[in-house]
């Protein structure tokens, strides 16, 4: 968020719609899942505090929510820490 206003000059408030590219574990392809206000009522931009990193300069970190979820299927294998998403399988 902070870095969005102050290197950017954006306020992020004002972001309507977002575009989210994914590349898959074999980085072989790519999905795009978005999300706007004008065709999901349940979007929005928002600063959340994490306190998961104590380190000078932590890692940028999106998180993407019910709003892109509604897309497709996430599965998550947490033995073998890996994440898949498949667009349109509902």
């Amino acid at each position: 968020w902070d870095a969005l206003v102050e290197q950017a000059s954006v306020d992020p408030r004002r972001i309507r719609a977002l575009n989210v590219r994914v590349q898959d574990t074999s980085q072989t392809s790519l999905v795009d899942i978005q999300s706007g206000r004008g065709f999901n009522n349940l979007f929005y931009v928002a600063p959340i505090s994490l306190d998961w990193f104590v380190v000078d300069n932590p890692p940028y970190l999106l998180v993407l929510g019910q709003t892109f979820l509604s897309q497709g299927t996430l599965t998550i294998d947490a033995e073998d820490r890996l994440a898949s998403f498949e667009v349109g399988a509902i």
